[in-house]
C-alpha cells in the first residue's frame, strides 16, 4: 500500500508544480460585425498572417512553421448577435481572440490581424469596376422588388390577400445583403466593422488549466486503483 500512497502523492505533487509554474497566456478579443462569411479562412490566410509576422516575428527557422505559430495563438468564434437575430437579418459576428504570454502583445497583434485584413480587403482597380457594375445591377433588382412591396402593401391595406410579400422580403434581405458585401469589397473593412477593438488583458486565463489539474488528479487515482488491484492479484497467485 505504501508504494501506491507514494506514487499518489509524487503525481498530485507534479501536478500541482505544472499548474503553479507553467507558463500562463492572455487573451485579447475584440468583435468583428459583417455580412461576409469568409472571414475565418482570410484572417488565418498567408496574405494577413506575413504582415503580422513581420511586425511580430515567431522564433522559428521556416516561414511556413511561423505562420503555424501565430495560427495556434488565433481563436475565431462566429456567432449571430443578439439584435440582427431578433430582427433576422445582417450578416454574422465573429469574436477573434488572440492568446500570448505578454497582455499587450496579445492586443498589439489583434489589432495588427485586424489591420492587415482591412487592408487585404482593399480590390484592385480591375476588379473594382466589376464590383460598381455588380453594385449598379443589383440596386435596380432591389428597387424593382421594394416597388413590388409598396404595391402589395397597399393592397394588404385594403384587405386583399398579399400572399408574395414574404417572398419579396426575402429577396429585399438577400439584395441589401449582398449590397453591402458588395460595398465593403470595394472600399475594404470600414472601421465600423469593428464593433469591439480588441482589448487589453488585465488577468491571465487559468480555466483550462484547472480542468487539467482536475484532470490529471483522477487519472492519477484510476492508475493507482489499477495498480493496486493488479498488484493484489498477482500477490494472490
Amino acid at each position: 500500500m505504501r508504494p501506491v500512497f507514494a506514487l499518489v502523492a509524487a503525481t498530485i505533487a507534479a501536478a500541482c508544480f505544472w499548474f503553479v509554474f507553467s507558463p500562463q497566456y492572455y487573451v485579447s478579443t475584440s468583435i468583428i460585425e459583417t455580412v461576409d462569411n469568409s472571414v475565418e479562412p482570410v484572417l488565418r490566410s498567408a496574405v494577413v498572417l506575413d504582415p503580422v509576422l513581420k511586425a511580430f516575428p515567431e522564433p522559428l527557422a521556416s516561414k511556413d512553421a511561423q505562420r503555424e505559430a501565430l495560427e495556434s495563438r488565433i481563436r475565431i468564434v462566429k456567432f449571430k448577435s443578439t439584435a440582427a437575430a431578433r430582427a433576422d437579418q445582417g450578416g454574422p459576428s465573429y469574436e477573434l481572440s488572440v492568446l500570448h504570454s505578454d497582455p499587450q502583445t496579445a492586443q498589439s497583434i489583434n489589432q495588427a490581424l485586424i489591420n492587415s485584413w482591412r487592408a487585404a480587403t482593399i480590390p484592385k482597380s480591375e476588379s473594382a469596376t466589376k464590383i460598381e457594375v455588380r453594385i449598379a445591377d443589383v440596386s435596380t433588382e432591389l428597387t424593382a422588388v421594394n416597388s413590388a412591396i409598396a404595391h402589395l402593401e397597399g393592397e394588404l391595406s385594403s384587405g386583399r390577400p398579399a400572399e408574395p410579400l414574404a417572398t419579396l422580403y426575402e429577396q429585399r434581405l438577400k439584395f441589401r445583403n449582398e449590397i453591402d458585401l458588395l460595398k465593403e469589397k470595394l472600399n475594404g473593412i470600414d472601421a465600423d466593422t469593428i464593433v469591439s477593438e480588441p482589448t487589453l488583458p488585465d488577468r491571465a486565463s487559468n480555466q483550462n488549466k484547472g480542468l487539467l489539474l482536475a484532470l490529471s488528479i483522477i487519472a492519477t487515482f484510476l492508475t493507482s486503483a489499477v495498480f493496486l488491484v493488479s498488484r493484489q492479484t498477482n500477490g494472490r497467485h
